[in-house]
């Protein structure tokens, strides 16, 4: 009986491989999975997503067979810094974030209501509070993204979104709509109240949320 969810399988396949305990190319051999497989499904997001999967499966067994031998996962990760109570927001959000859902994500048509300055704002103090690397960011944001088959977002689309300026400097990129969604649940998960600039933000563009189709930077469509 699988008694680990799609999410907690996730975590630990991060911490085999982000402890360098094993090269991603080594446990998808190890997995007898394509590597492609292996992205799409670190990629998703949520609990039941991805259980029904070939990686699901045999990263399952892989985990059990480890612990049945008394092989333990490599520790997690942790922040640089002694901030631990930043450190212990960033573990509640990553164990129940999984459990917060937004109208319209499965169709990434989630309605924003922040502008990309303060989205921008948002990501440096995340990267700076918890110690996260561009990289697993990355990964993190590409999680929120669902529409797309190939939807992963690349570290130099994180550095050119936070090169941009103005309010709608990057309104078009995939990572100023994932990376407000992946900070929305974290509030949420986190039982914040929505920010006076949000709720001013609502009032402003009404459901629809911000225009993501136009990008005053360039004046035409981004990523």
């Amino acid at each position: 009986m699988i008694d680990q969810n799609a999410d907690q399988v996730r975590r630990n396949l991060r911490r085999v491989t982000d402890n360098n305990e094993m090269t991603v190319k080594a446990l998808c051999e190890t997995l007898q999975v394509s590597s492609t497989s292996y992205s799409n499904f670190m990629r998703q997001s949520g609990s039941p997503k991805g259980t029904q999967s070939d990686v699901s499966m045999n990263a399952w067994e892989y985990l059990m067979k480890r612990e049945m031998v008394g092989v333990k996962l490599p520790v997690a990760k942790k922040a640089k810094n002694a901030e631990s109570d930043s450190r212990t927001a960033k573990g509640k959000a990553n164990t129940s974030i999984s459990e917060v859902h937004l109208d319209g994500e499965e169709r990434d048509a989630v309605p924003v209501y922040m502008t990309c300055d303060a989205v921008r704002r948002q990501i440096t103090v995340h990267l700076q509070k918890t110690g996260t690397s561009q990289a697993q960011f990355c990964r993190d944001l590409s999680a929120q993204l669902h529409a797309e088959s190939d939807a992963a977002i690349k570290p130099n689309a994180l550095t050119t979104f936070r090169g941009k300026k103005g309010a709608n400097g990057g309104a078009t990129s995939k990572v100023f709509y994932a990376a407000y969604v992946l900070f929305e649940k974290q509030r949420m998960a986190e039982g914040k109240a929505k920010s006076k600039m949000r709720q001013e933000m609502e009032e402003v563009w009404g459901a629809k949320g911000m225009d993501r189709d136009h990008d005053a930077s360039t004046g035409e469509a981004d990523e």
